[in-house]
């Protein structure tokens, strides 16, 4: 685990949002359960645990590591309650406990999607992830910034759709410059 952006600085029992993902790329809904994750969750943080392989994702539309936390980084420029974390472990469960021993003060919020949430007991591990750690389930509305995934964000841009409402600015210079997805 590496925290790139931000300090790891925290006070006594901070409650810190985590929110896990491959960011493929970044987009407007991970940014709105952040931001929930602050204001609804009362995170005084929200970590972006970005997991550098995801045994669940097709690894041929995965974009690079380098290029996904770029993506990141550009997202969350300028706020100073967002933070990056790159993490190695083969899964959710292993980054989780990789994040609590070096962060053993830290009280961890797990901010998702509600569908993810309704996904939980098909998890491996799930009775230990339920047991251990706080679940923020975040309802999306149907509007663009809420419903929006980066399957959804990928396949517009492969039949040459504007993605403009559908990630931030940063991120979507980003994926032109570099010609990602296409």
């Amino acid at each position: 685990m590496v925290i790139n952006s931000g300090s790891a600085r925290m006070s006594h029992m901070s409650k810190i949002g985590l929110l896990f993902g491959s960011f493929n790329p970044v987009h407007n809904g991970h940014l709105t359960i952040a931001k929930a994750g602050i204001a609804r969750a009362q995170c005084a943080e929200v970590w972006f645990v970005l997991q550098a392989h995801n045994p669940f994702k097709d690894q041929v539309a995965l974009a690079d590591l380098e290029d996904r936390l770029a993506m990141l980084r550009l997202a969350l420029e300028g706020s100073l309650k967002f933070k990056v974390v790159v993490s190695s472990a083969p899964t959710m469960v292993a980054g989780l406990e990789n994040l609590k021993q070096h962060y053993k003060d830290a009280d961890f919020v797990l901010l998702m999607g509600q569908d993810l949430v309704e996904s939980l007991p098909a998890w491996q591990d799930h009775a230990k992830i339920i047991k251990k750690y706080h679940i923020f389930g975040y309802q999306r509305s149907k509007n663009v910034h809420d419903d929006v995934s980066s399957e959804l964000v990928r396949s517009e841009i492969a039949v040459g759709e504007p993605i403009d409402n559908l990630v931030p600015a940063g991120v979507l210079s980003y994926i032109k410059s570099r010609h990602l997805y296409q």
